[in-house]
């Protein structure tokens, strides 16, 4: 049962929980795209089509488009804003109806949808283009995803290529502060970044934002160099390029550069700003932190970094001090005893909403979706909303009750709330379509009683001066992130302080002197303290919005949902293997699923060339319900064993045919600091005979005349709460605990054939900050199965554990994961139905890299260093003989080694990480004393 159901777990790997597919799925139709929303929500749904068919007719005037219609998911349930494109098996997109209201890279631009949807769509223009014998190859076997050319191209040609074309339907990133800021900090402190140091899994600040901005700048370069029509020739001779990873050839034909040359020209003009005068800088640079808060003397703030979690910090004249652990580095607000912040976790596999907590005490339900809480002395909380596609403002009255205050709209939303000192007024950031943004001043109930700085640009905190008369924001409205104050008597606003690559978060004192900020530097987010400037720079004339479509939306009625297009099989590819004869067995394999992903499948077939026999699996998995998530599979398999007679000769050869099918349903209930699921299934399995030649099944067995059933069932339960930070070497912390257990019988004779077994495994993780970039860790790991002698599959102890990569279609390297494997020893080394394991290792981390040797697709981000301990045992106790068992039984002994490995985290295709290891183990206990090599993939444990 558990091969089929992993033939659909790999199907649905990597797109879990990206949209729900529980809901009630509708479908809007347009000239070029299908657009699925939650039936309902047909207004968001029309907006959408309508950005979406815009974008196309922009990109399709300068590049081929992509084959078929495009399928466009709109998801509502996550808090987060993302989006997400992939080629295979169709053409398809996804797009969290969250707007980015939080963060200034993404908060610029017209519409933040057309943002999103145009660069998701460019994504589908470029990967989906594919000519010469790449496109032959996908005449036969169909869209695998190893067959898009474009698809091996690193992500920062890809982020850079569909960030060029946000500026073509409405500004994007390239017109923001953010990304001349971040480049420009980093060409001050070392040299431009080069294709060799850029990747999605570089070590470095600014991490994954690296392979976007520096992507934009290089591909910006090569448009400048080339012309206008550039951008088609390099997709153009990228999609019929003969070998991928030569990227630099196409980039010379059609940038008339190659990446790195284009890299080294490429550069922003903005320099590092000097800090304000006196300023303090607190502690070290963070990668991501929000929302400073004084408390008398101390700072308190939320943030996160390579080595750490999300975490609450207090950060004093001398030191920063730990307080509590965060889910997520939202802002958090406090009032003398009163604190509360907003924490986003899952309330099942696919939705993570955000709710209300104050002291570990949630104040609001999921479903109110608050985020971004500011607290007033008595205890009522102003926050933000989630709306579909939209925000608007809330109060939580100290009763619990939750009333909104202003309504979110299309053209309309809201961020960053905070109360008065008196607590009588609200300031809020208001976003408008056409870019502009204000800071508004509503009150308690949310009348607007005044609006300040109106202006094209990004935005941010607001946070009131120690009388209530002026109003401290950060904005870019000239040119870079700074410290602005608006006095609300006269609307005056003026540049307070500027700062590295820019100011955030302005917090003045609760004595009024000092003001506490974030500033972006080149390691990372500091924060830093000044007195509040006297004097200060002038200000920039307001912008008013560019000339801008107005919203539209495409009238068209929705349908029902259908899954049959997109779950239709879109690709196959060759397998082959041997039978038990010897014999070669050639097939297909494929897989689909659906676009919501309420359906998927995976089917295996293999004919054997000699006989005709078929062997074959299918599985399928339906999350239509939510939870449990249900599977079914099938499949048939041959064997064939030698018989000979008394003296020994071979006289003939029997034959073996296993039918199984197998169902199951799996409960979870993931949260961000626990985990638990439940498993249950039942299997049945029938297996009949036929001997060569036929005549010799009369002579054996009487039972092998007829159909044997096997039917089984399995319960796996697990729990856990791991931990770990964002370039953990593993799990850092925790402990996860999983037991499984299994009744199988035969129907014929159960009291003589019924064989239960139970595996319990126990893993730990312990964490030492000790230096590095990341912490060492201590991981150990017990695990022990039970069986009855009836056992037919005995335990099996050695080997090495690890992972497999498929390094190309149907080909894969490394080791599949033992529950009793014993690094210097061969696998089946020993078999049992009794049988114990441990592990025990210390993980430290050596020298980050983050080098690639261009334009190989391999991206060496980090190595580290790993000394182990395993011991294992496997043995039959003595009576009646069984599967692998002697009647005498088989002594007990263990097997042990140490040794160490060396770990390298290189991400292959430029960004996908991939664990390598390559170790030694001595055996010294149970095998000989010799040193044994190894290599594999993935981790131990």
């Amino acid at each position: 049962m558990k091969r089929l159901v992993v033939l659909v777990l790999a199907v649905r790997a990597a797109s879990l929980g990206a949209q729900a597919p529980d809901e009630r799925w509708c479908t809007i139709t347009t000239t070029h795209l299908r657009v699925h929303h939650t039936c309902g929500s047909e207004a968001i749904a029309q907006r959408a089509a309508a950005e979406a068919e815009r974008a196309w007719l922009v990109l399709a005037a300068e590049l081929v488009p992509p084959r078929g219609p495009v399928d466009l998911v709109l998801a509502d349930n996550q808090d987060v804003s993302n989006g997400s494109a992939t080629t295979f098996p169709t053409n398809r997109m996804v797009v969290n109806l969250r707007p980015p209201i939080a963060d200034p890279a993404l908060r610029v631009g017209d519409d933040w949808l057309r943002f999103v949807i145009t660069h998701e769509l460019a994504h589908l223009f470029h990967l989906d283009r594919s000519a010469g014998w790449w496109r032959l190859a996908q005449r036969v076997f169909g869209r695998h995803p190893g067959l898009f050319p474009h698809l091996q191209s690193p992500r920062w040609l890809t982020e850079g290529i569909a960030m060029h074309y946000e500026a073509k339907v409405g500004d994007g990133r390239l017109d923001g502060s953010q990304l001349p800021a971040t480049m420009g900090l980093l060409d001050a402190q070392g040299g431009r970044p080069a294709p060799s140091s850029i990747a999605l899994a570089t070590p470095y600040f600014p991490a994954g934002n690296l392979a976007y901005f520096a992507g934009a700048r290089i591909v910006a370069a090569g448009v400048a160099a080339g012309g206008d029509s550039a951008m088609r020739r390099y997709i153009d001779g990228g999609a019929a390029v003969l070998v991928p990873y030569l990227w630099d050839r196409v980039a010379r034909r059609s940038f008339g550069s190659t990446f790195k040359v284009l890299a080294d020209e490429a550069g922003h003009s903005f320099a590092p700003l000097p800090l304000p005068p006196a300023a303090m800088v607190r502690g070290a640079a963070w990668w991501d932190a929000r929302a400073p808060r004084w408390r008398h003397d101390t700072v308190r703030f939320v943030a996160s970094r390579p080595r750490e979690i999300p975490a609450v910090w207090d950060a004093t004249d001398r030191d920063v001090v730990w307080v509590a652990r965060r889910n997520t580095t939202d802002a958090h607000g406090q009032s003398g005893t009163h604190a509360v912040y907003a924490e986003l976790d899952f309330t099942d596999p696919y939705r993570l909403r955000s709710r209300l907590v104050a002291d570990e005490r949630p104040l609001t339900d999921p479903a109110a979706r608050l985020q971004s809480p500011d607290v007033r002395a008595d205890g009522a909380v102003v926050a933000v909303q989630n709306i579909e596609g939209t925000t608007g403002l809330v109060l939580r009255a100290t009763d619990g009750v939750v009333t909104p205050l202003v309504d979110g709209t299309p053209d309309i939303q809201w961020s960053a709330p905070r109360w008065s000192r008196a607590g009588t007024h609200i300031a809020a950031i208001r976003w408008r379509h056409g870019g502009e943004s204000d800071v508004v001043v509503l009150d308690a109930t949310g009348r607007q009683t005044a609006a300040f700085a109106r202006t094209r640009a990004v935005q941010l905190h607001p946070s009131w001066d120690v009388d209530d008369r002026a109003v401290y924001f950060a904005s870019d409205r000239d040119g870079a992130m700074a410290v602005y104050r608006v006095t609300l008597a006269s609307g005056a606003v003026e540049r307070v302080a500027v700062g590295g690559g820019g100011l955030f978060d302005p917090e003045i004192s609760p004595d009024g002197q000092q003001l506490a900020a974030f500033m972006l530097t080149a390691d990372g987010t500091q924060l830093i303290t000044f007195p509040v400037p006297t004097a200060t720079m002038p200000v920039g004339a307001p912008r008013g919005p560019v000339a801008t479509d107005p919203l539209v939306a495409v009238p068209t009625t929705a349908s029902r949902y259908s899954p049959v297009r997109t779950l239709l099989p879109r690709y196959w590819i060759p397998s082959s293997a041997s039978s038990t004869r010897g014999d070669p067995l050639v097939g297909f394999f494929t897989t689909g699923r659906d676009v919501v992903d309420r359906h998927a499948y995976g089917v295996q077939g293999l004919w054997d060339i000699e006989s005709g026999e078929f062997t074959g699996d299918i599985g399928y998995r339906y999350a239509g319900f939510g939870v449990p998530t249900l599977d079914l599979g099938a499949s048939q398999t041959h064997d064939a064993f030698a018989l000979a007679d008394s003296a020994g000769r071979v006289v003939g050869a029997l034959a073996r045919r296993n039918r199984t099918v197998a169902f199951s349903g799996t409960w979870q209930r993931p949260r961000v600091r626990t985990g638990a699921f439940l498993s249950a299934g039942v299997e049945m399995e029938w297996r009949d005979f036929t001997s060569d030649p036929a005549p010799l099944l009369a002579q054996l067995d009487p039972l092998l005349r007829g159909t044997l059933v096997y039917p089984a069932g399995v319960v796996a339960v697990g729990w856990n709460n791991l931990m770990r930070s964002a370039l953990a070497l593993s799990t850092e912390d925790g402990v996860s605990a999983s037991l499984v257990l299994r009744r199988r019988w035969r129907t014929d004779d159960p009291d003589a054939t019924t064989a239960h077994s139970a595996l319990a495994d126990v893993r730990l993780f312990r964490s030492l900050p000790l230096v590095g970039h990341a912490r060492h860790v201590i991981a150990v790991r017990g695990v022990s199965g039970y069986g009855d002698r009836t056992l037919s599959r005995p335990f099996s102890v050695g080997g090495v554990s690890g992972s497999t990569l498929e390094v190309l279609p149907g080909f894969r390297i490394g080791d599949a994961q033992r529950s009793f494997g014993v690094r210097g020893f061969p696998a089946g080394a020993q078999e049992g139905v009794r049988a114990w394991g441990s592990s025990f290792e210390y993980r430290a981390p050596l020298p980050r890299v983050g080098r690639t040797p261009w334009p190989l697709p391999l991206f060496w981000q980090r190595s580290a260093l790993t000394v182990f301990g395993d011991a294992a045992s496997a043995w039959c106790p003595a009576g009646a003989p069984s599967a692998g068992c002697p009647n005498g039984g088989t002594p007990q002994r263990t097997l042990a080694s140490v040794g160490a490995e060396l770990l390298l985290d290189v991400a292959v295709d430029y960004d996908t990480p991939t664990r390598f290891r390559g170790g030694v183990a001595l055996p010294v206990q149970g095998g000989a004393r010799r040193a044994v090599g190894y290599f594999s993939l993935g981790i131990a444990f």
